[in-house]
């Protein structure tokens, strides 16, 4: 797995007034269902109706507070508009896959390489790359749940109750 440098885009900050709740909430209890804690080797993310909410960089999941947030409106290969603090190094990949599945609400990307072993996978083109960001997002056009070689699992759902059937489901395959 490549070594965790920090986000590779630039940030456009603008300033935003959002309720960070619902992500934080769903952050604790999703935390809950990992068999293995996940630490900050993860990212999670809320559509909402301009953008979506997405963890900070840096910050462990299952520890998000309401200060780790922060909305997403646009992203490209090398600028990511958004307001403060500064979002997820995979802020791209969850843009393109919301911009690819519209129905998509809710989206799980986290890391269990023993997991990950035993589920189908597509290759790994960095972390936070266009690439990489364009290859899952392909790759989850027809299904909720994706592998990313020495990378993760990314996990879709329409709500709560969907990623969560996902995490068992995947889980349920070892």
């Amino acid at each position: 797995m490549e070594k965790y440098k920090g986000v590779k885009f630039k940030i456009k900050e603008v300033e935003a007034k959002f309720n960070s709740r619902p992500l934080v909430e769903l952050d604790k209890e999703i935390a809950g269902y990992f068999q293995k804690p996940v630490g900050n080797e993860g990212n999670l993310s809320i559509r909402k109706n301009k953008g979506f909410l997405i963890k900070k960089a840096g910050i462990r999941m299952g520890e998000i507070t309401e200060q780790d947030v922060s909305l997403v409106f646009e992203a490209n290969s090398s600028e990511v508009v958004c307001s403060n603090p500064v979002p997820s190094s995979e802020s791209i990949m969850h843009y393109n896959i919301y911009r690819e599945r519209p129905e998509i609400k809710i989206i799980l990307h986290f890391h269990d390489d023993e997991l990950l072993k035993r589920i189908e996978r597509i290759p790994n083109y960095g972390y936070g790359t266009k690439k990489q960001a364009e290859a899952v997002s392909r790759a989850l056009q027809k299904k909720n749940v994706v592998g990313i070689e020495k990378h993760g699992i990314v996990i879709i759902g329409k709500n709560k109750k969907e990623i969560i059937e996902g995490l068992k489901k995947v889980y349920s395959k070892t």
